[in-house]
């Protein structure tokens, strides 16, 4: 699951915290990366269990409902809202995975099933023209339910401040994350059948053929290589004072040309994509043109020293 995009990212972050304290030796931030990918891969599995949560508070509530009704004699045998919420196929088939069971029985707490965030959450997916449309066609299907589930979790996870919140009180980079761990989320819904078994495994933690040790290589090489890096980089500011440069531009320039020169199985075109995107959404406005402009002289400078050779 964990792909080398995302191994950037958490490792820009350490880094980041890394320069911030004196004291801190490279073994502490290397733990400490291995331990922010694990709570990565932690949120992917929050963000399925909370899916499973949705279900079965809206299986309660319709329970609650029902049983009110017929304390009051005025039993109703239509399909409600909440009730046709609980018995969404995907929902149910992705309760009785076990991987995901396991998980959820030692999870650490960030909402209270039953709260008002899992109430407003219900009937954000209840009350909307998604959910209306689905329950007047009256199709029950597997891939009907899947469509619904999918497009709840587009419109109603994905960009919710409630869920931001708990999330940030929970880890500072989680948020951060989203995108990335929401795609996996995603993949992993549209890989349901019908027939999928309880034992099917969830994405694994890694993607095939990464581990952490490309993020401790790019870590080390940034931590122990920073003084030379900072060399490369004042030598092609093209015009500007070293002293104006953005912290964070700095970092991201000391990372790739770090890559550039220790990780030997990237293309550099692939180094460049990954550093301007972090630029653009991690620095200022003006970052990802300036970034590509350092790099792209630097690069063609080592390569003309013959200290690269990609």
């Amino acid at each position: 699951m964990i792909n080398r995009s995302l191994i950037r990212l958490k490792t820009l972050q350490i880094f980041y915290a890394h320069t911030q304290d004196a004291d801190r030796k490279l073994s502490q931030s290397i733990k400490q990366l291995n331990q922010s990918l694990d709570l990565s891969y932690e949120l992917y599995r929050h963000l399925l269990a909370l899916l499973t949560d949705v279900r079965e508070y809206a299986e309660r509530r319709a329970m609650f409902r029902k049983a009110r009704a017929q304390r009051l004699s005025t039993t109703d045998h239509t399909l409600t809202a909440d009730s046709l919420l609980a018995q969404n196929k995907l929902l149910l088939k992705l309760g009785e995975n076990e991987a995901l069971a396991a998980f959820k029985a030692h999870r650490r707490e960030l909402w209270k099933v039953g709260d008002t965030f899992l109430t407003r959450l219900v009937d954000l997916c209840t009350q909307s023209d998604l959910f209306t449309e689905y329950a007047e066609k009256g199709d029950v299907s597997f891939s009907a339910d899947c469509r619904v589930a999918i497009g709840f979790y587009r419109k109603f996870f994905c960009d919710n401040d409630d869920l931001a919140q708990a999330f940030e009180e929970a880890n500072v980079f989680w948020n951060d994350d989203r995108c990335v761990i929401d795609s996996f989320v995603l993949k992993t819904l549209r890989s349901f059948r019908q027939d999928t078994p309880p034992d099917a495994p969830l994405m694994p933690q890694y993607a095939e053929g990464e581990s952490s040790s490309f993020g401790e290589e790019l870590l080390t090489a940034a931590i122990k290589r920073r003084e030379e890096l900072d060399g490369i980089i004042d030598r092609h500011l093209q015009g500007w004072d070293e002293n104006r440069v953005a912290l964070m531009d700095r970092l991201i320039m000391q990372l790739a040309l770090a890559e550039a020169l220790t990780v030997a199985d990237v293309p550099l075109k692939v180094t460049f994509s990954e550093y301007i995107g972090l630029a653009r959404h991690y620095s200022t406005p003006k970052s990802a043109a300036y970034v590509n402009g350092v790099l792209n002289a630097a690069m063609e400078t080592l390569k003309a020293e013959g200290k690269l050779y990609k």
